[in-house]
């Protein structure tokens, strides 16, 4: 090999080296164009002052779900909601309210996210009203259950109670609390 090639041999592998990078670059960027089957996360259709009741067998509702502002996404099947509210109705027990800043719909309607300033309310055997604060709740309307791993607020009367989670079954009438769970009980007299 002569001189002058072999001052010639560290260029050519670090434009070899520079084609290289550029190609994979431009693989996964064609990649990621075509992932999304086509479509883009744009809406397909939005409804202002938007409500969707599910009924029981007999008629009556089981749930009711309305917002200011819904936006669907084709791509993923997902809703967007603002300032949504709920409310579960159910013989086994008082209603239950939700409402909340912002929501998300899960594509097959079985999950509901509320989300930023969310709150709860459900009267109480005795006529008081349970309220509960968090910034996340999450809901499966059919199986009546609720649940989040943010931080909330429980107050009952003049009794409170935070912790770090919960989760609730309607069905059963439970309420679990995770995590750094602390509370005051006022006793009337």
């Amino acid at each position: 090999m002569s001189q002058g090639s072999a001052a010639w041999l560290p260029l050519f592998l670090a434009a070899a080296l520079a084609a290289l990078t550029w190609w994979l670059n431009h693989a996964t960027t064609i990649a990621d164009k075509q992932d999304n089957g086509g479509f883009s996360h744009t809406p397909d259709y939005y409804l202002d002052n938007f409500s969707a009741t599910a009924f029981d067998a007999n008629g009556q509702p089981l749930h009711v779900l309305r917002a200011r502002h819904m936006v669907h996404y084709m791509d993923d099947d997902t809703t967007s909601l603002t300032e949504p509210h709920y409310e579960q109705h159910g013989a086994a027990g008082p209603m239950v309210r939700v409402q909340a800043r912002r929501g998300a719909v899960s594509g097959n309607g079985d999950h509901v996210h509320f989300l930023d300033d969310v709150r709860l309310s459900r009267e109480a055997d005795n006529g008081g009203a349970l309220e509960l604060r968090t910034a996340y709740l999450h809901v499966i309307p059919d199986a009546q259950q609720m649940q989040t791993n943010k931080p909330l607020e429980v107050r009952l009367g003049e009794s409170t109670l935070s912790a770090s989670g919960m989760h609730a079954d309607g069905k059963r009438r439970i309420m679990t609390f995770t995590g750094r769970v602390r509370g005051t009980y006022h006793v009337s007299r």
